[in-house]
């Protein structure tokens, strides 16, 4: 493996060539390795990115998906993708190979997550990062199977449907008899379902 070390700065670093998409041979050096080890891990891990081999990291999975993610969704909802999962997912799977990750170990991420207390709306959020993370293993490297679907889903999925009836809807306009504006609204608003998001 081409690790050297840069004598002048005291670290390593790394050279190596790689086929592009377009299959064009191209080179890449990366510095500042404070260890031998730790250079050699990263070119390895590079080149199985480069290969879309399943055995990469969570976290050069999670680069190579906000990466393509970025190109099709608004900045906001990237920003939001990244503090869910570099807050919260990646601390727990950061390192691990992707293919190693079982049923099991999400099981046990989403029991720490359980226990933080936070509200089953968040827990849903979280759940729907990392299996959509999943999904695009298994459709764009040949992932043999996304382990979120057998590990369940994630906290309580709770649907309040809140909803005035005709009476109490009726009660309402009687009292804006005389702001012409607030019954229009209220009128357009029960009758045709908009809501506020």
């Amino acid at each position: 493996m081409p690790v050297y070390k840069d004598e002048e700065r005291g670290t390593w670093y790394v050279r190596c060539y790689y086929e592009d998409f377009t299959g064009k041979k191209k080179q890449i050096k990366k510095r500042g390795f404070k260890l031998h080890r730790e250079a050699k891990e990263w070119e390895a891990d590079f080149l199985r990115k480069q290969k879309g081999s399943t055995d990469m990291t969570f976290r050069s999975m999670y680069e190579i998906y906000i990466e393509d993610m970025g190109h099709r969704c608004r900045q906001s909802t990237i920003d939001g993708k990244k503090h869910v999962f570099e807050k919260l997912i990646l601390p727990y799977f950061e390192n691990k190979p992707i293919n190693k990750i079982t049923p099991k170990d999400i099981r046990a991420w989403r029991n720490e997550m359980i226990a933080k207390e936070y509200s089953n709306s968040y827990l849903g959020r979280m759940q729907n990062m990392i299996t959509a993370l999943f999904n695009y293993a298994v459709d764009y490297f040949n992932l043999a199977e996304n382990p979120c679907h057998k590990a369940g889903r994630m906290g309580k999925r709770e649907v309040v449907v809140n909803f005035w009836t005709k009476e109490e809807f009726d009660r309402i306009l009687a009292a804006m008899e005389n702001d012409p504006t607030a019954h229009v609204s209220f009128s357009l608003l029960y009758y045709s379902g908009i809501r506020f998001g």
